[in-house]
């Protein structure tokens, strides 16, 4: 083998090792972090049980997800390209909607997006590592049924923006897109503004089908880009009869999301 593409393959394996090691360290650091948040910050932050006491919450939250995605780009393990940051972090009382591509879809977004609410697995809160985190930031169950859309209600007419993942789980490269109809629900019965929110990571990585410590041959970059905000009207008929609209609403929104939106220039 040649001097030269030995040396290469050296770095390039050098390189892959040390964002394995990394990834390792940051989420053992998420994870431990949300322990220390759980017992030592949230509880302080939640003094109060009105809803200043839950916002001081999410804003803790909001800082240690900052915190989590600065470590891995400062690690090396991923880069982010951001298209439509400041508007992101302008909203107020919208639906956030993106795909979910990979495990910190969601970090991402609620790093940027003040006062962020979301559904999210009822299991999460029972988790040792992120259960208090879950709690302490008023977070809604996927499976409340009735109860979950009153609860969304709630969070966007008291001006707090809803991020949700429609996809209910990572979608799979290579494959369709299909959406639960737990948001087209949600939007048909509260009406709010909604943002789409278009994620891509290039290459492959903290996929559905790949491992936590699956870490590809070169760094990853996730491009998010968020488009225009729409009304609910403007897509679907308001009127129209709840199940009926719901089912439109949600072919809407897998059409933008598959289609993407159109790349720009970035943010930063």
């Amino acid at each position: 083998m040649p001097v030269n593409a030995s040396f290469s393959a050296v770095c390039s394996y050098a390189s892959r090792l040390w964002r394995l090691c990394g990834t390792a360290v940051s989420f053992a650091c998420f994870g431990l972090g949300g322990l220390f948040l759980a017992l030592f910050i949230l509880p302080v932050a939640r003094l109060s049980s009105s809803s200043h006491g839950i916002n001081r919450a999410r804003r803790c939250i909001q800082l240690a997800f900052r915190a989590f995605v600065g470590m891995m780009r400062l690690l090396g393990v991923i880069e982010v390209r951001w298209q439509g940051l400041e508007k992101l972090r302008q909203q107020r009382g919208v639906m956030v909607i993106g795909n979910h591509p990979s495990l910190i879809d969601y970090v991402l977004i609620a790093s940027q997006l003040p006062n962020c609410n979301c559904i999210v697995k009822r299991q999460l809160w029972s988790n040792p590592f992120l259960g208090g985190v879950v709690r302490a930031a008023g977070y809604i169950a996927n499976d409340e049924g009735v109860t979950m859309v009153e609860a969304c209600r709630r969070t966007l007419s008291a001006g707090d923006n809803l991020l949700i993942f429609p996809e209910g789980t990572r979608s799979r490269e290579g494959e369709a897109m299909t959406l639960q109809r737990g948001a087209g629900n949600v939007a048909m019965r509260v009406q709010p503004q909604i943002v789409l929110c278009h994620i891509t990571v290039v290459p492959r990585m903290l996929a559905k089908t790949d491992p936590w410590y699956y870490v590809p041959k070169t760094k990853s970059t996730f491009n998010v880009r968020i488009g225009e905000t729409l009304d609910v009207s403007a897509l679907v008929d308001p009127q129209a009869p709840l199940t009926v609209g719901a089912r439109q609403l949600t072919r809407q929104f897998a059409e933008h999301l598959q289609r993407g939106i159109a790349p720009g220039v970035t943010d930063k």
